[in-house]
């Protein structure tokens, strides 16, 4: 389950990563910006929100595994993942669109990872233990392909 985590994480860095080089769009300017220059940059874009993308991914993700087992853990991740993407609009480093598109991001990374034919699973651990070994999961059921589609 955590390496599947960390496969959808990483992956959707790529995906937020590459569509705000293509988007180019820049911060919002309404916000007090002066108190933001002590926080590290890691760049000027804002189309998507990265955070919005991996709190909706960790939303979902949260939610196909802990749905019936633990709905309370479930529904709060789902209030801390509004929490984010509110945040991010009210503290003026997002426009809504940027949030939404980022939410659409994290909701495609997910889909694409537990619903589609592709098994981006079994090629994320391919690369897992090409980079650190096969004893970085030593969980037999972390490499096993039965729940690749689900």
């Amino acid at each position: 389950m955590l390496p599947k985590l960390l496969i959808g994480l990483i992956v959707d860095i790529f995906y937020v990563a590459i569509t705000k080089a293509l988007a180019r769009r820049r911060r919002p300017t309404y916000a007090y910006q002066r108190d933001q220059m002590i926080i590290a940059n890691v760049d000027k874009h804002s189309f998507p929100s990265g955070h919005c993308s991996r709190s909706t991914y960790v939303a979902l993700f949260a939610h196909h595994y802990f749905a019936r087992s633990s709905p309370l853990f479930t529904f709060m991740v789902s209030i801390w993942t509004v929490c984010v993407c509110g945040s991010r609009i009210l503290l003026g480093r997002h426009h809504i669109l940027d949030c939404l598109a980022g939410a659409m991001v994290g909701w495609a990374n997910y889909t694409l990872q537990f619903h589609s034919p592709v098994p981006i699973n079994l090629f994320g651990m391919f690369l897992i233990r090409a980079m650190f070994g096969t004893k970085a999961f030593n969980d037999p059921n972390d490499s096993d392909a039965s729940d690749a589609f689900e």
